[in-house]
């Protein structure tokens, strides 16, 4: 048994140009990555979109590590007075977050 919950489910509108007429789901797994599945039926979607979140955790891991080791985080934790676990959480919180702009427009009102 998976730990994540549903987030949202929806049916793919019939003129769209990717998955039309599928069942979408979007599942948020305990570690907070999430992923959309599409399919035929809700159990199936469901079962994609847990799969895709767990290929994301590893490279996510990587993605965060990568980015408080930069030299743009460095000097973000040392103005904001951070720690390398909270700046740890903050990037965190921006790739969960479905933000659609930089992580510098993210932590801009942190």
């Amino acid at each position: 048994m998976s730990n994540h919950i549903i987030k949202e489910r929806s049916e793919v509108p019939l003129t769209a140009d990717l998955n039309a007429g599928a069942k979408a789901v979007c599942v948020e797994l305990a570690s907070g990555y999430s992923a959309w599945g599409f399919a035929s039926n809700w159990s199936e979607a469901e079962r994609l979109a847990v799969a895709e979140a767990k290929c994301l955790e590893p490279h996510a891991v990587k993605v965060i590590r990568n980015t408080v080791n930069s030299l743009f985080m460095k000097a973000v934790i040392r103005r904001k007075g951070w720690t390398t676990q909270e700046a740890t959480q903050h990037v965190k919180g921006w790739l969960t977050s479905g933000a659609k702009g930089s992580i510098l427009d993210y932590l801009k009102p942190l």
